[in-house]
């Protein structure tokens, strides 16, 4: 699911002249098939969305004010909002690190993504490897 967003992100910097809807439609496509492919992403029991922080940010809130309203307050409530806090925490990170990267390498900034994708998807290989991992384990 990660090989065609790292293929429109490996050849976005490099090819010149080309009508940019192009790349926003593989770039959507790419994103898309993530978005499928990590639908049942979960902290612990709770999902979470990968590509957005709206549904997020609204979980992080009212977890927040079941913990801090509920008078029997819980470990797993706390557990839960810090959880959701962390997420949202990290979509407001990566925003402002890809912002400084586009500002100081224009568009050569995407191939960021791409170094990213790739480390992760070596990882991912060797754990399945180093695991012996079969596709239902996956």
């Amino acid at each position: 699911a990660l090989c065609p967003l790292l293929l429109s992100t490996m050849f976005i910097p490099f090819v010149e002249n080309v009508n940019h809807n192009i790349w926003v439609a593989l770039l959507a496509f790419s994103t898309g098939i993530l978005m499928l492919t990590f639908s049942g992403s979960r902290i612990e029991s709770e999902p979470y969305t990968i590509l957005m922080t709206s549904g997020n940010y609204r979980k992080m809130l009212q977890f927040w004010y079941e913990y801090i309203v509920n008078r029997q307050r819980t470990a797993m409530q706390k557990r839960r909002a810090i959880n959701y806090s962390l997420v949202v925490l990290a979509f407001i990170v990566g925003a402002l690190v890809a912002a400084i990267v586009y500002d100081i390498f224009a568009y050569r900034a995407i191939l960021g993504v791409t170094i990213t994708l790739l480390i992760i998807m070596i990882h991912y290989t060797i754990e399945i490897i180093k695991n012996d991992l079969t596709l239902h384990n996956v």
